[in-house]
């Protein structure tokens, strides 16, 4: 019975959002705006780019609410759609940016997480891992990047994915495989004593 009115109040507010309510609209980022930053940062890690991403994806779901409105008959739907639109616009940035380097970003991966050790050498290890990580995953091509961000660091199913990244699922895994194997060995190539 509570299902039934979360999942009533969720499709009430993407019919609101539809019909360009202000209110619907402000709940809507609420819900979703740190999950699209999360994603954004993961392709660009740029905390800047990330920012602008989300807003900019917002700002479509404002301009098209009404057609979205006959295409979109769930609230997860719409967050497939936002993430969807929220990654092609960081591959977008990422294109530019290839285009027109601007030299090295103030971000990397990990850096969103919270350091959940309270151990000082605990801390130095765990930004040592990150570090590992972040400079391992560079080493990827951009479509594991993405991959490897959204299904392992994100934890979206490979349908989800393969969805967000207008693929099928096999191209998914297949891509997930190979980003974890180059991680593999990228990481034992460059610290064989183990991290």
């Amino acid at each position: 019975m509570q299902e039934a009115r979360v999942r009533e109040r969720k499709l009430t507010l993407l019919y609101q959002i539809c019909e360009g309510d202000g209110d619907a609209f402000t709940r809507c980022v609420q819900l979703f705006g740190p999950r699209l930053h999360s994603v954004a940062y993961k392709i660009l890690t740029n905390t800047q780019d990330a920012q602008d991403v989300v807003q900019e994806s917002f700002l479509i779901l404002f301009q098209r609410g009404s057609v979205l409105k006959n295409r979109i008959d769930n609230i997860r739907k719409l967050s497939s759609w936002l993430v969807r639109v929220t990654v092609n616009l960081s591959l977008d940035r990422v294109r530019r940016r290839k285009r027109n380097p601007q030299g090295p970003q103030d971000g990397d991966l990990l850096s969103s997480l919270p350091d959940p050790y309270p151990l000082p050498d605990e801390v130095a290890e765990r930004r040592e891992l990150r570090r590992i990580i972040v400079s391992s995953t560079r080493a990827l091509t951009q479509r594991q990047r993405e991959v490897f961000a959204l299904c392992d660091l994100d934890g979206i199913p490979a349908s989800c994915a393969a969805e967000i990244l207008s693929c099928n699922v096999s191209e998914i895994r297949s891509s997930l495989y190979s980003a974890r194997r180059q991680l593999s060995r990228v990481i034992k190539r460059n610290y064989p004593e183990g991290i």
